[in-house]
């Protein structure tokens, strides 16, 4: 028996892999997009509001967020619905979310002790970081508009391997969200130099991550999230692969055209038990270091034949590498843990703001969703 429709607070579209969405409107009933025409639709049931989360798990789906329209003003577009990553694992999912949320409680907490260095810090963290959550949902709208417009023109074939005009589209999601998620990177970086008294061998304040990496391996103290950063701007390490398809992007080539030709690549997404979804995968070019290199040093233009070959039509399958919504997941969570763990050192305690009758004019209603 499923909740009433007054107990069920939101229709949420769910951002699958792929570009693929679950759509539950403010009933128990989910239905998968999108569709082949010919094929039949698949749909699940749920009994209460909070079960379609375990439950699309239980099916083997992913979801990488989550849009929430719980006011008549989103469904007629007077205002945005609420996104937010989802994160499995984490803060009961909603990492991000409560981690923008306490960067701005520490920015009230600073702006109540006229402390304008912490202020306007934890309000830049919190704002890029919400920022680079969005650029992960403009990669899903852009791979589910990709999926979309290959199925409208009846070209959609497991294994297909496409490039039409909504795939530089893709492409231009996954640059912004690599250069907005290493602003937030050296954002961090800034704050973790305050905090923890760290200077740049000329003595200057350090304002990005490139300047941090040097001074930290000579860090001592015994603290946990500066041993995990070490790791994670070291060889190999995710801030040092990060950075250099941000550095990529911004130094030598769009992601499009960096190596060799990009496709999307048409895949059906597994649902157990079920039949499949249609969705696209969409590889990142792979050793992003070495490009660079190729390319500044003059070795990646040296054989004209064999670069123009790279981009020609030639039916051979792209190597697979990682998928670009889901490297932008999963760096955006890894960057969330960052940003929750280093809130924690803040030299001035998280203090929520606080409505009362000294600041509320007539009557507030709060109403859960997630």
């Amino acid at each position: 028996m499923t909740e009433t429709q007054n107990e069920w607070p939101a229709i949420r579209i769910f951002h699958l892999a792929g570009g693929a969405r679950a759509i539950n409107e403010k009933n128990g009933k989910v239905k998968f997009f999108p569709e082949i025409e010919g094929r039949q639709s698949i749909k699940m049931e749920i009994g209460t509001y909070a079960e379609v989360y375990k439950k699309l798990e239980s099916l083997g789906l992913k979801i990488y967020g989550v849009d929430f329209y719980y006011h008549v003003i989103h469904m007629s577009g007077g205002a945005p619905a609420e996104w937010r990553p989802y994160n499995r694992s984490t803060e009961g999912g909603w990492l991000i979310e409560l981690t923008v949320q306490t960067w701005r409680d520490i920015a009230h907490a600073a702006f109540k002790k006229q402390d304008g260095f912490l202020w306007d810090m934890s309000s830049r963290i919190a704002y890029q970081l919400r920022t680079a959550a969005w650029r992960l949902r403009e990669i899903s709208e852009a791979y589910h508009n990709q999926v979309n417009g290959i199925i409208q023109r009846s070209a959609f074939k497991d294994g297909n391997q496409i490039m039409d005009g909504f795939t530089e589209f893709v492409n231009m999601a996954l640059q912004g969200f690599l250069v907005d998620i290493c602003i937030l990177r050296d954002y961090l970086a800034e704050f973790i130099a305050i905090v923890f008294k760290v200077n740049d061998s000329g003595k200057n304040r350090i304002t990005m991550m490139s300047q941090l990496i040097e001074p930290l391996k000579k860090f001592s103290v015994s603290e946990p999230v500066i041993q995990q950063l070490k790791e994670a701007t070291g060889t190999g390490g995710w801030i040092k692969v990060m950075s250099s398809y941000r550095n990529l992007i911004v130094h030598s080539a769009p992601l499009a055209i960096a190596q060799e030709k990009v496709l999307a690549k048409c895949t059906e997404l597994k649902i157990e038990g079920k039949e499949s979804i249609p969705s696209v995968l969409y590889f990142l070019p792979k050793d992003p270091e070495i490009i660079c290199k190729s390319r500044s040093q003059g070795s990646h233009f040296i054989d004209f034949s064999n670069m123009i070959e790279k981009f020609a039509p030639s039916g051979e399958e792209q190597k697979p590498t990682l998928d670009g919504m889901d490297y932008a997941h999963s760096v955006l969570e890894k960057m969330g843990k960052l940003a929750r763990d280093l809130a924690r050192k803040s030299p001035i305690t998280a203090e929520p703001m606080v409505f009362d009758k000294s600041n509320i004019i007539g009557k507030i209603k709060f109403n859960k969703t997630v």
